[in-house]
């Protein structure tokens, strides 16, 4: 099991609901005040599921996917202009040294091509 914490923000001026579910089968999953954060433990060997927040089932909405979860760190939501915007950080990933993302020297030598006579036994 790889679980990671991400954190949801709230920067609006409203309080959220976050429902948990895929595609159109939705539960309540938690409540984001103004200004609160939501610490959400991601596993990254989970099946695919989204988050929508949004205040009220008829208003504005927006979904964070669980994949969202797996490649950020943080997701702060902010309200402009009567939409919601997500800014994102991003997680830091591990890297090798420099050797280990060099590319693979090409084959010098040239394959034959491919022909009816290769076929024969």
């Amino acid at each position: 099991m790889v679980d990671k914490i991400s954190v949801i923000v709230n920067n609006t001026q409203q309080n959220l609901d976050m429902l948990i579910g895929n595609h159109r089968s939705f539960e309540f999953y938690a409540n984001l005040p103004m200004g609160a954060k939501h610490n959400l433990r991601v596993d990254f060997n989970d099946t695919y599921h989204e988050f929508l927040l949004g205040v009220d089932k008829a208003g504005k909405r927006l979904i964070v996917t669980s994949d969202d979860c797996c490649d950020y760190k943080c997701i702060i939501i902010t309200e402009a202009d009567g939409m919601f915007n997500v800014k994102q950080e991003p997680r830091m990933q591990y890297r090798h040294s420099e050797e280990d993302h060099a590319v693979a020297p090409t084959d010098v030598k040239k394959r034959p091509t491919s022909s009816w006579k290769f076929w024969k036994h």
